[in-house]
């Protein structure tokens, strides 16, 4: 078996007929045939079945396809990495930051990519994890960095950092939160959260619904600087991720608690679309986001790759 046979096989398959293949691939039948005949002896099965209009794939040939697809877009990538190093690239490249991590990312990246690309350009987009996965969908932009993920069945995605979420209030002479809380205990805090559709607030509701509690929700704020600003007034308490609430505490002005009895934990993803095939500068600019060691950026807790970069 070569890629050549596997490529042959997968176009016989697109295309349902071999005349329309060697057209395609400018081959001629008798080749063409051989070669689907090695490829048949070598997996000791039939692929075809030859009908009226053509051909059409054997349960076993229905089978092989996905993995023919598979190792052919495997290869691809695989030759597009070896180049995605190359000084040489050139064109432009849109990338995707969730809010909290454009300010820390940003800087580094831009700087590693005019390094590495110099005759390339870079684009870099900063919105809300569902404005980017739609920019993704669209392809407006390649790749992009995003939280909490709920079945991106239309991406593939590379979890990169963990974190547990901890409450989080102004430190005064007078109070200082404890190390840790239970769950039920939120209820005796005033809380300034994101709206409903923050996955923070939504991993929050599932579990206060779950253990019949009321939370006292002084004010809903999508934007976390004004989240910082209220609480700096001392308007309440909010919700965050264990790396940002390391963060707040450096000054000495903010306290926190880890919240116990919440099973979820905010996630970081690498994500690109199904849709599209990355390019070259994409699959630089991942391996980029990669070396930048987002985990020791943000305080957050690294994932341990699985094998390979991505998932799917």
């Amino acid at each position: 078996m070569d890629f050549s046979q596997l490529k042959h096989f997968v176009c016989i398959a697109q295309l349902g007929g071999f005349s329309k293949a060697e057209q395609a691939l400018d081959i001629s039948q008798p080749s063409l045939s051989r070669q689907m005949r090695l490829l048949e002896e070598d997996l000791n099965t039939k692929l075809f079945l030859r009908t009226g209009r053509g051909v059409a794939l054997t349960p076993a040939g229905e089978s092989f396809l996905p993995h023919a697809k598979a190792i052919l877009e495997a290869v691809e990538r695989g030759r597009q990495a070896m180049s995605s190093g190359s000084t040489d690239l050139t064109g432009k490249i849109s990338v995707g930051f969730a809010h909290r991590l454009s300010r820390v990312l940003t800087p580094l990246l831009v700087q590693a990519f005019r390094e590495r690309f110099p005759n390339a350009s870079i684009s870099i987009v900063e919105g809300k994890t569902h404005a980017l996965v739609s920019a993704l969908s669209l392809g407006h932009v390649e790749v992009a960095v995003l939280f909490n993920l709920e079945a991106p069945d239309n991406l593939i995605v590379e979890p990169l950092t963990e974190e547990h979420y901890v409450l989080v209030g102004l430190r005064t002479n007078e109070f200082s939160l404890p190390e840790s809380i239970p769950f039920e205990d939120l209820a005796k805090y005033p809380l300034i959260l994101p709206p409903m559709a923050n996955s923070i607030r939504a991993n929050l509701e599932l579990t206060r619904r779950r253990i019949n509690i009321e939370f006292n929700v002084v004010a809903e704020v999508d934007t976390r600087l004004a989240v910082v600003d209220l609480m700096r007034l001392g308007m309440g308490f909010s919700v965050v991720g264990h790396g940002e609430a390391k963060l707040l505490r450096q000054g000495g002005e903010f306290t926190s608690a880890r919240i116990e009895g919440l099973g979820a934990r905010s996630v970081t993803y690498l994500a690109r679309s199904r849709r599209f095939t990355p390019s070259q500068l994409g699959i630089g600019v991942a391996n980029l986001i990669r070396e930048l060691d987002l985990a020791t950026l943000i305080g957050a807790d690294p994932i341990q790759p699985m094998t390979g970069h991505e998932q799917g």
